[in-house]
Formats: C-alpha cells, sequence, structure tokens
C-alpha cells in the first residue's frame, strides 16, 4: 500500500487566500519579500504564472508565508 502525504495545495489564484489566513496584505508581503506589490497583484490575478516566476521570488513568498516552495508551484502546468 502506498502512502500519500497530503499537503496544502496552494494554486495562485487562492495566493490571496493563503495570504489573508496569515493577515498579511499584498503591501506587506511585497516589503517582506521585496517583490514589487504589482508583480505579486499579477500573481494572485493569474496575469503571471507562478512556473513562470523566478525561483527566489518562489522562495521568499513560500518563507514569508511560512509554506513550502512547492505547496506554491502550479503542478497542473509543469
Amino acid at each position: 500500500i502506498m502512502e500519500v502525504k497530503i499537503t496544502e495545495v496552494i494554486d495562485m489564484n487562492n495566493l490571496k487566500e493563503l495570504r489573508s489566513k496569515r493577515n498579511i496584505s499584498i503591501a506587506e508581503l511585497s516589503k517582506i519579500t521585496g517583490i514589487p506589490y504589482r508583480t505579486l497583484q499579477d500573481i494572485e490575478l493569474g496575469n503571471v504564472n507562478i512556473n513562470n516566476t523566478k525561483a527566489i521570488n518562489v522562495y521568499r513568498i513560500a518563507k514569508a508565508l511560512g509554506v513550502k516552495m512547492e505547496t506554491l508551484l502550479d503542478r497542473d502546468n509543469f
């Protein structure tokens, strides 16, 4: 029997939900990560695919939100 570990899976349209759960605004996330506000907004709105975002930015977002980088990646679009 194969054991499957279930983790919190976030697509980028749910980044807002994940951010909101942690009471962090886009402006605060921008300040914490050093990523421009507009870039974060574009990711949330789906205008930018997280899989095409620089790895360092995925790392910064993940660290700021307390999740693994893999959690932020859109697995349906690899």
